[in-house]
């Protein structure tokens, strides 16, 4: 990393693309100086295709409003005039993690070297993503733990071994897709200077230098048409999950069950979450808000059931949507998750990053700042 960088960041959600400009250097926290985002429309019944090119269209739209903000009266002087580099955050359905566990024993003391690792992770990739087949690639790789003889080693390089346990998570994503992706801020930077994230592992990332002290949480992000989880245990990803009821979805369930637009059943919603919505006078509203939120959580439960080894492990549940987070938080009561409900406090995540936007900033993105940071 130079000594000072501007860098993009484009999160790419199911139906929403946020834009917002980091400028990053080597002795102080990351700032997020400007933040944009354009949402679209999602039509179940328009195929793969459509939804590409709404998505993209977005992606474009993001990058010229934080392109022209970079060249207009309002950007400091003391801020660089071009991007140096783009991270694209990906949500589902644009990406698809995995989380991998692999043992591996040697008849004698064997020398573990990071060629060694390496190879046994490709071999890995190569049942994930099988030879010849280039629709789909490979994006992002991170190992999470390397175990020697069942014990973490922090300095493996170079140590013997006769056991060796690694874990580590793939990401993948369509090539087309990607391909497209890359034309649309092909003018704004060089193709090396453009990488891919999953959302999830970043939010990872972050979650462990904020608090070092969680090992075991899930983490449940919850945009447009989606939810994406993924369940940490002892510090390491262990299950990546998603299901298609997201918070735009869940609006436009509860709309269709009381026969009333998006507009409205929106607004019921949010009347709900102030309790502001009277039980006696709007009963069957409130029914089909209890009956949308019993779907979400069993939907929920089933990914939270896919690993065994975390039923009855204490844990943090760590929730972020940005819309309805009250309806998506008190429909996790329902659940027995046998931990507590997190929301991570701004205030918190501001003492790894400053935010210096009139724009209305995520916590996913201080977050995803935080994470791209300690990186470089």
């Amino acid at each position: 990393m130079s000594h000072s960088q501007l860098i993009l960041l484009l999160e790419v959600q199911s139906a929403r693309v946020r834009g917002s400009l980091v400028f990053t250097e080597k002795k102080d926290i990351p700032r997020i100086v400007y933040a944009t985002e354009v949402e679209f429309s999602f039509h179940t019944e328009k195929g793969t295709p459509y939804h590409v090119d709404k998505t993209i269209t977005a992606v474009e739209q993001v990058i010229h409003h934080c392109l022209r903000h970079i060249h207009g009266i309002e950007w400091s002087s003391h801020l660089p005039r071009s991007v140096d580099r783009v991270h694209y955050i990906l949500s589902s359905p644009w990406i698809i993690s995995r989380a991998q566990q692999i043992s591996i024993g040697f008849n004698k003391d064997t020398k573990i070297t990071l060629e060694k690792v390496s190879s046994i992770i490709a071999n890995q990739r190569n049942d994930i993503l099988p030879r010849g087949d280039t629709s789909f690639e490979i994006i992002e790789e991170k190992v999470f733990d390397v175990r020697l003889h069942g014990y973490r080693i922090e300095q493996w390089h170079g140590k013997k071994a006769k056991q060796l346990d690694i874990s580590f998570a793939l990401s993948i994503a369509g090539t087309e897709t990607i391909r497209r992706f890359r034309d649309a801020c092909a003018h704004a930077v060089e193709s090396d200077a453009i990488s891919f994230h999953s959302g999830l592992l970043l939010e990872h990332i972050a979650i462990s230098h904020l608090v070092p002290q969680i090992k075991n949480y899930t983490i449940i992000h919850v945009h447009g048409e989606l939810t994406d989880v993924v369940e940490v245990k002892d510090g390491t990803c262990s299950v990546f999950g998603s299901f298609p009821l997201g918070s735009n979805t869940i609006v436009r369930t509860i709309g269709d069950e009381l026969h009333i637009s998006t507009e409205h059943a929106d607004s019921s919603l949010s009347l709900y979450e102030h309790g502001q919505l009277d039980i006696h006078h709007a009963r069957h509203i409130h029914t089909a808000i209890h009956r949308t939120q019993h779907a979400w959580s069993l939907q929920l439960e089933r990914v939270l059931n896919k690993d065994q080894s975390l039923s009855g492990l204490y844990r943090t549940i760590i929730i972020g949507a940005h819309t309805h987070e009250t309806f998506f938080t008190d429909a996790l009561t329902s659940i027995p998750h046998h931990g507590r409900i997190e929301h991570l406090d701004l205030d918190m995540i501001k003492t790894k990053v400053h935010i210096n936007t009139i724009q209305k900033t995520s916590r996913s993105t201080a977050l995803y700042a935080i994470a791209i940071h300690s990186m470089q």
